[in-house]
């Protein structure tokens, strides 16, 4: 979808504000409030004084927004941990030059060039969140704080749970194997693989129950049970296999003009960074007991988002009939 030549990408919000990018300060910094320009600093100086990180602090060539830019409110980037938020947030900052924002600071992303860390405005064209039940404008909330983002929108990147509860795992896990202060700023926290063992405890058992309760309640909470807020869902999979294309609808969403030829461009180069790579190790992750209560849960999600009308818009039967298939196989083996 063309929906403009423009060289230069721009964000209107939903009365076709545009919201140029012209400014004086890298990464139009003039444009944050005072409170936003100190939690940017103050999250910079903690890579420095909390991680003690000695290297560069990279900064990624992107712009925020001015106070027009988002229109009424922030969007979320919502899923759960383990599937795909960061390298996406990296695929829309390379796409459009925009800064997206998380709702606290990950020293980790502010080393790496995310300088949106602790800004949860419109003045970035997306919040990165994993929180379980969402904090809509105009709806009272009694577990927020003044403080908090309220959103007016989201997208939801769905992943197959089976596969995001181990890439989350991953990251939990490595700290134990490489030390916290010798790569709590290093990229490996997120592509780090850790070896059979750790899949063996009960360690592993209590994190995926706790995982799987809370990848339901928010798959609940921010799609299947409300109505009043647009939500797109964008799946990892998809994005896998599409990067550009579904880089493209999610644009849409965001009512963010792009050129195809110069999105495609942008996006030509595999982005990476953020990204683990497969499994080394040929081994199960998953006892029967834990897939059958991997199967419940999805099941469980199918019915009610049939029950809503929404089971198109999750396409959980393709989860299901994966971890189906892995059923066979492993008894199949034994």
């Amino acid at each position: 979808m063309n929906r403009s030549s423009a060289p230069q990408p721009v964000t209107q919000h939903s009365e076709g504000i545009e919201a140029t990018q012209d400014c004086a300060q890298k990464n139009c910094l003039e444009y944050l409030s005072d409170s936003e320009k100190r939690s940017v600093s103050a999250c910079a100086r903690r890579v420095r004084t909390k991680d003690h990180y000695k290297g560069p602090i990279r900064q990624n060539e992107c712009k925020f927004l001015p106070s027009s830019g988002r229109g009424p409110g922030p969007v979320a980037l919502v899923s759960a941990r383990g599937s795909g938020n960061t390298w996406t947030r990296g695929l829309l900052e390379k796409a459009t030059g925009i800064c997206t924002g998380f709702i606290s600071c990950d020293t980790a992303m502010r080393a790496h060039g995310y300088v949106g860390e602790n800004v949860k405005s419109g003045k970035v064209l997306v919040v990165k969140t994993h929180s379980v039940v969402p904090k809509w404008q105009g709806e009272k909330n009694s577990h927020a704080k003044p403080d908090d983002a309220r959103y007016t929108s989201a997208v939801l990147i769905l992943r197959n749970p089976a596969e995001s509860a181990i890439a989350e795992w991953n990251r939990r896990s490595a700290e134990k194997v490489l030390g916290k202060h010798n790569f709590s700023i290093a990229r490996e926290r997120h592509t780090y693989t850790i070896p059979k063992e750790f899949f063996e405890g009960k360690g592993w058992d209590s994190f995926l129950h706790k995982y799987m309760r809370d990848w339901s309640t928010r798959l609940h909470q921010w799609v299947i049970n409300q109505d009043n807020h647009p939500v797109h869902i964008l799946h990892y999979e998809d994005l896998k296999q599409d990067t550009v294309g579904e880089i493209a609808k999610t644009l849409h969403f965001l009512n963010v003009s792009y050129d195809s030829d110069i999105l495609r461009s942008k996006l030509s180069v595999d982005y990476s960074e953020f990204q683990r790579p497969h499994d080394s190790e040929d081994f199960e992750h998953y006892s029967l007991e834990q897939k059958e209560f991997l199967r419940s849960v999805l099941l469980e999600a199918k019915e009610a988002a049939e029950r809503a009308s929404k089971a198109n818009l999750l396409q959980l039967d393709k989860y299901i009939c994966l971890l189906s298939s892995t059923f066979t196989l492993t008894q199949t083996k034994v």
